[in-house]
């Protein structure tokens, strides 16, 4: 494979990428992939050289057993290309040794941490995990958050790990070459190079390498010891204090990074009580908003029983939530189970409202969306009626069947203006263009409308111009209204 390539890949629903960047490394080869769809984000390819499925499959079974949380770069698949096996993750561009001078200020560095041991504590609480080689390439940066990446202990880059003469600086790393010890040994805690009873890895050793971490962007890539002698970089010492003003974040920073274990953080609840902040609950609103995200993902990648397990767990916190519910509701969809599809999303609709009505805006359009694809637009306005949605215009950008309501209770004009903008700005499903063509005829504004799907290069709109052009005058009336009946049951 090369740059400019497509390739398809099965297990992520078949969707098309090109590659744009490739990377060879110590376990194989990553792909920077541009996915063809407007609608997906980049994503990373880690595509393994050895074919030992169980080595393979351990760091993608530890990343994806830990859900989605917002400081954890997203897990999207396993799988297995040109028999090769291979992990997708979505892709970030910068990580935190891409940041300049001026990005790091006392707060930023704080919030840097504060990122850092919600996005371990999660880790820990949730599957016991150690991360094992928390450094500045291995944190990543999506907008205004940290996102903690690389459970299989580094295969991104290529390079080879040279300390500086007086070991107090690492002029390149290689983040394959020491994992025999299971991690990069500038980030190391002290104890692991040694045979005593504190050696194997526990949260104490990740808490040094993130403290290790954020004292080398600090100081522009120092490090705070000579790791051969054990003494301190005085220069980097003196750098570290002269940025940092914030007295408590520079103690706790000294803290994380204590040569002795026994003086040095034993877990994160410890550093939080010391920053005066809470860890995150995750029993919330962004924990959901979280794990919908996360689900929504298993479900494009074909993940669906995963997706349903994750769904009926939360249930239990967060009972008859319209916006699980209607996940839920797209699984069985997907399964062709539309019977239950229905049920799911009508059963919302037939009891009291429970949480704020914004919450269902996704289930009640999937539902007015069905309704209008199957041709039953009474149904529509039956279910729309019940809600204040009348003067919501904004909604028309995010659920077309808004502007088909619109149009439905007499709003003829605005919803074929709100329409004429969406289908030039939007993918859209056939029913849209043939629904725009026949409202434009009952408007009388049919020759603008053919002007502008004339500019839609689709195979939906050159059908209905075929259309067009077959007939004419009344003959164009009746076959308008022949297909109105047909494609929405009856005359508009």
């Amino acid at each position: 494979m090369n740059i400019g390539d497509t390739i398809i890949l099965q297990d992520f629903s078949n969707e098309k990428f090109i590659i744009t960047k490739i990377i060879e490394g110590g376990f194989g080869i990553v792909f920077f992939l541009q996915p063809l769809s407007n609608y997906l984000d980049n994503v990373v390819m880690k595509v393994f050289k050895s074919n030992n499925y169980k080595d393979n499959y351990r760091e993608a079974l530890l990343w994806s057993k830990l859900g989605y949380h917002k400081n954890i770069a997203e897990y999207l698949c396993f799988g297995k290309y040109n028999d090769n096996f291979y992990i997708l993750s979505h892709r970030y561009d910068r990580t935190l040794n891409d940041l300049k001078p001026n990005e790091l200020s006392d707060n930023a560095i704080r919030n840097i941490l504060i990122g850092l041991i919600n996005g371990l504590n999660f880790s820990f609480k949730k599957i016991n995990l150690i991360h094992r080689d928390i450094k500045p390439s291995n944190i990543f940066i999506d907008k205004e958050e940290i996102k903690i990446g690389d459970f299989g202990l580094s295969s991104y880059l290529n390079k080879t790990i040279i300390l500086s003469k007086d070991f107090t600086n690492v002029e390149t790393i290689d983040i394959m070459s020491n994992m025999a010890y299971g991690g990069t040994i500038p980030f190391m805690a002290p104890e692991l190079l040694l045979n005593n009873n504190v050696s194997d890895f526990n949260i104490s050793s990740d808490i040094f390498a993130l403290g290790v971490t954020i004292f080398t962007i600090v100081t522009n890539g120092l490090f705070p010891y000579n790791f051969k002698t054990g003494l301190f970089n005085i220069k980097g010492w003196e750098i570290f204090k002269k940025k940092i003003k914030d007295e408590i974040l520079k103690d706790v920073i000294t803290k994380c990074i204590k040569l002795d274990y026994n003086e040095r953080y034993k877990n994160y609840n410890e550093i939080s009580i010391d920053l005066n902040i809470n860890l995150e609950s995750y029993n919330n609103k962004d924990a959901l908003s979280n794990i919908i995200s996360y689900i929504q993902t298993l479900r494009r990648t074909n993940q669906s029983d995963r997706a349903k397990i994750l769904i009926n767990d939360t249930l239990v916190d967060f009972p008859e939530h319209p916006l699980l519910i209607n996940q839920l509701a797209i699984l069985f969809l997907k399964d062709n189970n539309e019977k239950e599809y229905i049920c799911l999303l009508k059963s919302l609709f037939e009891q009291n409202i429970k949480y704020d009505i914004e919450l269902y805006y996704d289930p009640l359009f999937n539902l007015a969306g069905y309704y209008f694809h199957n041709g039953d637009l009474n149904q529509i306005k039956i279910l729309l009626d019940k809600f204040e949605i009348k003067n919501k215009k904004y909604l028309y950008e995010i659920y077309p069947c808004y502007i088909i309501y619109l149009y439905l209770i007499g709003n003829g004009n605005e919803a074929y203006d709100m329409l004429s903008k969406y289908i030039i700005n939007h993918r859209v499903h056939s029913n849209y263009f043939f629904f725009y063509f026949i409202i434009a005829f009952r408007l009388g504004c049919l020759d603008s409308a053919i002007k502008l799907l004339q500019k839609i290069e689709s195979e939906e709109t050159e059908n209905i111009l075929k259309y067009y052009k077959k007939y004419n005058g009344k003959a164009l009336f009746d076959a308008i209204n022949i297909l109105s009946n047909e494609l929405f049951g009856g005359e508009l």
